[in-house]
């Protein structure tokens, strides 16, 4: 008998046979921890047959199951089945697989139902070891925003926290995405191919597995993909974003990254350095209000937990923390140098401009072990034009108009119709900060970034630089065409220098 009607059994969490498990909670089929290769679809098709053991399940009933709503050939149901016999028959003596010509499939072998108990745990996202400070208000918009929108972006300057924030985040999540939490760190991964790639292989896909095994995977899943420093690989980053959640309906995906992904449905949350007090605060009540004090002082007594703030002290922290614009990332690898210097000996690092490499907690990622290298991963996705026309405004000062830009740009001989993109490009990037809004809209540049293009400019590749659309002297002075192509070996040196 051919069943055409089905009685649900969603509250079966797994089913056990020939020493496998399928885990009906994270919809992977495991042979002990490890997951095998079968895409979304094929697993949705085995659980309705193993709801049903030693039963033909009519091919209308068991497509109803698998693609609700939706009119699907008999070619897809037979390509699945397919993928499942080549899957399962080494761990059975016999097709697994229950066929009649024409009209439905079932399930040929013993199959038992394990409680929860003997299943693994579902993976808990851990709290982070880093306290998050300050950001608060943040945390609680990107909770709102991830609610309503499918692909939210949180972008931001280096160093201002935003992976940071992610991972406070996440933990609050659980309830609201039953099939999980699936993390990439974009920072180690150099091409599309290696995105796609690792995203298959963290969901138990075969190896090769391309984009529509990967929709086929998501296609019913609750699930929220995070990528984080997604500026490495922005352009394969937005392309496979968009795809999937054309193709994955109930799927969210959250982003960290400095600049936007600029697709289609996308919410961006803009995280800037936390605020400063200027003039500093007098009085230590008064300034431990303030987040970036707060976080500069809490960071310093983890390492010196004696340390007592004086009246001075105070002071002298004010000014820390208005130096270092309350770029978190600044005022964490400072802080952890008052052990060894003093409050007037950090201060002095401010003063002398070798800030900058002072290394910062040993098991960052390189890119995050001293603001120097910080910076350089910032600058890496440069074009040359973009990094010229940034060491052009590193001249302007902290903080500039439009106009401003323009005369400096104009005393370079630089013509605006190229000038204005690529500084659109450079704030887009988080490069250069935005401040204010209509007649009051200028433009900021941290000044740890202007120290660092500074010094890039007056090393021999970088002086002289032209760029598209400077005049040139006509007795040639000031060309140096060959040097354009040495921008990016620049900007390079300081990872050089980290080793």
């Amino acid at each position: 008998m051919v069943m055409q009607e089905l009685e649900s059994l969603e509250d079966a969490s797994a089913f056990r046979f020939c020493g496998l498990v399928l885990d009906a909670r994270r919809r992977l089929l495991l042979d002990g921890e490890r997951p095998l290769p079968l895409s979304g679809r094929a697993l949705d098709i085995l659980r309705v047959l193993l709801e049903h053991p030693g039963e033909l399940i009519d091919k209308q009933t068991l497509m109803a199951r698998v693609w609700p709503g939706s009119v699907v050939e008999d070619i897809n149901l037979r390509v699945h089945i397919s993928a499942l016999r080549r899957v399962l028959r080494p761990y059975s003596a016999r097709d697994p697989i229950l066929s009649a010509r024409h009209r439905g499939y079932g399930f040929a072998l013993a199959v038992e139902r394990p409680g929860d108990e003997d299943l693994t745990p579902l993976a808990e996202t851990p709290l982070p070891l880093t306290p998050l400070e300050g950001r608060e208000t943040s945390l609680v918009e990107l909770r709102r925003l991830l609610a309503q929108r499918r692909l939210v972006s949180v972008v931001g300057a280096g160093g201002v926290g935003k992976s940071l924030l992610v991972q406070h985040l996440l933990p609050t999540l659980a309830e609201d995405f039953p099939d999980g939490i699936q993390s990439l760190d974009l920072a180690a991964l150099g091409h599309m191919m290696a995105l796609v790639e690792r995203l298959a292989s963290d969901l138990g896909l075969a190896s090769g597995s391309g984009l529509p095994a990967l929709q086929d995977a998501l296609a019913t899943r609750r699930l929220l993909l995070v990528l984080d420093n997604a500026e490495r690989l922005v352009e394969p980053a937005a392309w496979l974003v968009e795809n999937l959640l054309q193709g994955c309906p109930q799927l969210r995906v959250l982003v960290a990254s400095r600049e936007a992904l600029r697709v289609a449905g996308e919410a961006v949350l803009r995280l800037a350095p936390l605020p400063v007090a200027n003039p500093p605060s007098r009085h230590l009540r008064d300034a431990m209000r303030e987040p970036a004090f707060r976080l500069f002082v809490r960071r310093a007594r983890a390492r010196l937990p004696e340390l007592q703030l004086r009246p001075a002290d105070v002071q002298l922290v004010g000014e820390i923390c208005r130096r270092s614009e309350g770029v978190p990332l600044a005022l964490e690898i400072l802080a952890e140098q008052v052990a060894a210097l003093g409050l007037n000996g950090v201060l002095a690092q401010l003063d002398g401009g070798y800030y900058l490499s002072v290394a910062g907690r040993r098991t960052a990622p390189q890119r995050q072990r001293s603001l120097g290298a910080m910076l350089d991963w910032s600058l890496h996705s440069l074009s040359e034009s973009e990094f010229g026309v940034l060491a052009t405004l590193a001249e302007a000062g902290e903080h500039f108009s439009r106009q401003e830009a323009l005369r400096l740009a104009a005393q370079r001989g630089l013509e605006e119709a190229l000038f204005i993109p690529l500084l659109g490009q450079l704030v887009d990037k988080s490069l250069i900060l935005v401040e204010g809004s209509g007649a009051t809209l200028g433009y900021r540049l941290l000044a740890m970034l202007r120290l660092h293009l500074r010094q890039f400019r007056q090393q021999p590749p970088l002086q002289g630089l032209l760029l598209p659309g400077q005049r040139r002297d006509p007795d040639g002075a000031g060309e140096y065409p060959a040097q354009m192509g040495l921008i990016e070996e620049a900007a390079f040196q300081g990872d050089r220098r980290q080793g």
